[in-house]
């Protein structure tokens, strides 16, 4: 995974491009001796005994960001919370121009620390209203674009309610200031079929 980020996309994308990099597994959080936590993303051969080794650090992980030059990644992951350092910064919605000019790093989580990741037939409860809101749902009426922060409030709201209040989602800049935004799926406002 970090050889694939790292490396091979750095190499793959260039200064106006968007990547989103979705993440499906578990999280954990490791205590370092200055007290503060360290978040780990658990690879499927990823060992929970030897994080430094075999997870990937949300330190790497910042490391890896900064070294692709894509103006917009956005990481969704779909996994208890690992100590992600998120902060959020409040944005107008016709501000879009310049949410896309500037530069962002952005994360969108399945839930909190103490949050168990809520499943429903088989599936993700997160994963679920995350595509649904993809898909069209999170977009209100009249608007063809979504931003980050809209998505992730749509989200949290109703990832706390179908998971019966078990799961409340997280998101935001890990750095820079712009936003990641997607488009609503379908032809374009005015387009003749």
């Amino acid at each position: 995974i970090e050889r694939l980020l790292g490396d091979q996309l750095r190499q793959q994308l260039g200064a106006n491009d968007r990547l989103l990099v979705f993440f499906a597994g578990h999280g954990k959080t490791d205590q370092l001796r200055s007290g503060e936590e360290e978040g780990y993303l658990l690879p499927v051969d990823g060992d929970p005994q030897q994080l430094f080794s075999t997870a990937i650090s949300m330190t790497a992980l910042r490391q890896i960001s900064d070294r692709l030059p894509a103006k917009h990644i956005l990481y969704i992951v779909d996994a208890c919370y690992s100590g992600y350092a998120i902060f959020n910064r409040a944005i107008a919605d016709d501000l879009l121009a310049e949410m896309l000019k500037k530069p962002a790093i952005q994360i969108l989580t399945a839930g909190r620390q103490q949050d168990e990741a809520q499943e429903r037939a088989g599936h993700g409860v997160f994963t679920d209203v995350l595509v649904r809101g993809l898909l069209g749902d999170a977009f209100p009426p009249g608007k063809s674009w979504l931003a980050l922060e809209e998505l992730g409030l749509w989200v949290k709201a109703r990832v706390f309610a179908e998971s019966n209040k078990q799961q409340l989602p997280q998101y935001g800049n890990l750095s820079g200031e712009g936003q990641f935004v997607f488009q609503k799926p379908g032809p374009p406002p005015g387009a003749r079929p």
